[in-house]
């Protein structure tokens, strides 16, 4: 009977990790008690930086201060139990499995409920956080991969170009702000890449500097009023 249990659990334990819920199962309009369950570490978003104080679940919304729009923002992860198991055990994955990504990139993500409790918006921004540089060289195209997520045409955009305090990467400067509107939904989109002023991949003495450079995207949506999932 032990060998019967064991055996069923370690079926359980090396049936591949099917990937959790992501922010693209998130339903708009519905309250937050509807929302999936696939996510954790809920807290208090900080306009898409890191978390501030954690909170009891989507529900508990209310806990975190209204932003200058009157939304609530929430931060959130994707559940990587399963993943972090797996992969502790040597057991195969899809490598994406659980870990808080969007288009194969680390990301810091929130939801913003409206004071009854519905879901209006959804902030995506690239997270830095424990990110190789050549990882993190690319995150400005981050934001070019959500607004395809959402089809290319009718995106207007505009080019920044470098204040006295930036400098192309090597021959690329790229500060760039998109947005969309339709009958459903808002879009506003930023990407970023370019040295500080001083920086340089590698100084006057020779010395590699590999992570002095900004590379970030951010995206949000917000649903109009009467937009609702089915």
């Amino acid at each position: 009977m032990r060998l019967f249990w064991a055996l069923a659990a370690l079926a359980t334990i090396s049936a591949p990790v099917q990937a959790a819920s992501t922010i693209w199962d998130l339903l708009p309009g519905r309250t937050a008690a509807e929302q999936p369950r696939g996510f954790v570490e809920q807290a208090c978003g900080t306009n898409g930086g890191p978390p501030a104080e954690f909170i009891d679940g989507f529900e508990a919304f209310s806990q975190c201060a209204a932003e200058p729009s009157g939304l609530h923002e929430v931060y959130f992860r994707y559940d990587d139990e399963a993943a972090i198991r797996h992969d502790a055990l040597g057991l195969p994955t899809d490598g994406t499995a659980g870990a808080t990504r969007v288009y194969g990139m680390g990301a810091i993500l929130s939801a913003l409920f409206d004071d009854a409790g519905l879901l209006r918006g959804l902030r995506i921004v690239s997270d830095p956080r424990g990110a190789e540089a050549h990882v993190r060289n690319d995150h400005w195209r981050l934001a070019g991969l959500l607004q395809r997520h959402f089809g290319v045409e009718d995106w207007a955009c505009s080019d920044i170009a470098p204040s006295a305090r930036e400098e192309a990467v090597s021959s690329y400067f790229v500060r760039r702000n998109c947005s969309k509107e339709t009958l459903e939904y808002g879009l506003t989109s930023s990407q970023d890449y370019f040295h500080k002023s001083g920086e340089q991949f590698v100084d006057e003495f020779g010395k590699v500097q590999a992570t002095y450079f900004v590379s970030t995207s951010r995206l949000e949506i917000l649903w109009k009023d009467g937009a609702r999932s089915e």
